[in-house]
């Protein structure tokens, strides 16, 4: 079975810049010079919906 692809079944595109998801990350403890598996776990937590949704709410 394939995917719909009319627009209303199409995920919404991200409007995160990658500064700003970069940003949301480091202050939820993300780091450069932290191990590379420490950042993506960090980074598995976080969807750019859902960054944008805790930046709706004030978090």
């Amino acid at each position: 079975m394939t995917e719909p692809t009319s627009p209303q079944h199409r995920p919404a595109a991200s409007r995160l810049t990658p500064e700003e998801r970069e940003a949301f990350l480091r202050r939820q403890g993300w780091r450069p010079e932290l191990p590379q598996a420490q950042r993506e776990t960090i980074e598995a937590q976080w969807s750019d919906g859902a960054i944008e949704e805790a930046l709706l709410i004030g978090f």
